[in-house]
């Protein structure tokens, strides 16, 4: 999982990088070329962030245990108030 977040951070990076070259090079690039230029940049760093989250979503559902520790935790919680010292 530690993997996919280093991907996701790196692929966030080199957006940034798109985006910065981009902004210095906007005098040669017309209106279209720039908006699909920060569009690309966006899905650069958006796709994989989106799965980076759902492969997270789907580990947590293999781990029913720990799912439900973290419910009654939840519960206990509620139970205590919101006046209450963790």
């Amino acid at each position: 999982m530690r993997f996919l977040w280093i991907i996701t951070a790196l692929s966030s990076g080199m957006a940034a990088l798109f985006i910065l070259t981009m902004l210095l090079g906007a005098v040669a690039f017309g209106p279209g070329q720039e908006a699909t230029s920060y569009a690309m940049a966006c899905a650069l760093a958006i796709v994989p962030y989106v799965f980076t989250r759902s492969v997270g979503a789907f580990s947590a559902l293999d781990a029913p245990e720990e799912r439900k520790r973290d419910i009654n935790r939840l519960i206990k919680a509620i139970e205590r108030g919101p006046d209450a010292a963790s």
